[in-house]
């Protein structure tokens, strides 16, 4: 398992169209199709992925998202730097998460507009790419939160992953 697997697989299940391509992720997410193609062959063979269905098996990913994410990809957390702000008040007003200061973070980007302590992304193309689409940069958001919140923090992730996953509809 990489780190790209699991970028693969949220914008798999953000995008909810069957008939993605190699081709159409690796532009999207700035991966190369081979390294498309491999991440999702790895995700076929740990059951994340169906590859017959050509779809995400959703309750295993959100399993592994909860209670593995944090020990196979543990958060590496940097300097303060410029970057993409990861913040969970994205989710509205009443789901607002308190931070101060010193505990903003950020996915380090030159192209960024906020400071932050710098939290290194998944994937490098995370950054960019979340900049480009308002539900993926929410699922990164929780995953991240996963990764790296507090256990108050990592409650509110895994409240919104049910809806977010289409879990039981």
């Amino acid at each position: 398992m990489k780190p790209q697997d699991i970028v693969i697989l949220s914008y798999l299940v953000v995008m909810k169209d069957d008939k993605w391509t190699f081709q159409k992720l690796s532009s999207e997410l700035i991966i190369s199709q081979s390294e498309c193609h491999a991440a999702i062959q790895r995700c076929g063979v740990s059951g994340l992925f169906n590859n017959h269905f050509r779809k995400v098996n959703k309750m295993a990913f959100k399993d592994f998202l909860i209670s593995g994410l944090k020990y196979v990809f543990p958060p590496k957390v940097g300097k303060v730097t410029r970057g993409v702000l990861m913040d969970a008040k994205v989710f509205g007003k009443e789901n607002t998460i308190i931070h101060d200061d010193q505990s903003n973070y950020v996915w380090p980007f030159v192209k960024g507009r906020d400071k932050g302590q710098g939290l290194e992304p998944l994937y490098y193309s995370v950054p960019e790419v979340v900049l480009k689409d308002i539900k993926f940069y929410k699922f990164m958001v929780l995953v991240d939160l996963l990764r790296i919140g507090t256990a108050r923090e990592r409650a509110f992730a895994v409240s919104k992953f049910d809806n977010l996953l289409e879990i039981n509809k």
